[in-house]
């Protein structure tokens, strides 16, 4: 199974933010018992960056160790110039979320897990915020 991850939970990872670190890491955890792959855009790495280290303070040697680390748990896919440019010609109002989700699409991801599930509405993979995904898959 693939599992697309959302910014807002790469940043509930990075940043420790309670409450929803606990999902985010149990997700995690969840994926390595499962051998199941974590996709994340460079986007959301991009984004992370931003929010963790200009709005968040976190030492940017913390975020890039934090960020090296997981590299080796998930997967970064890249963002195309087809994903750049049709997300232009939709109806999506959120246009990073329109990215984000045609990265999910391309890399045949079977669920995305955010907490913004409202601005996923035109989504044809299931979108699930990170504790019903715990609901859903917990043994």
């Amino acid at each position: 199974m693939k599992i697309f991850w959302d910014t807002n939970v790469l940043i509930d990872l990075l940043m420790l933010r309670k409450p929803f670190y606990d999902s985010a890491s149990t997700i995690l955890t969840m994926a390595e018992e499962n051998k199941w792959e974590i996709v994340i855009s460079s986007l959301s790495i991009v984004n992370s960056n931003y929010v963790c280290c200009e709005r968040g303070k976190m030492p940017k040697v913390m975020w890039e160790r934090k960020i090296i680390g997981l590299s080796s748990l998930v997967t970064f896919c890249s963002l195309t110039p087809e994903s750049i440019l049709e997300s232009c010609f939709t109806e999506w109002t959120d246009y990073e979320d329109r990215v984000q989700y045609s990265c999910a699409l391309s890399n045949q991801c079977d669920y995305i897990v955010t907490r913004n599930i409202k601005d996923y509405q035109l989504s044809s993979i299931p979108v699930v915020d990170p504790n019903e995904f715990i609901l859903l898959f917990q043994s």
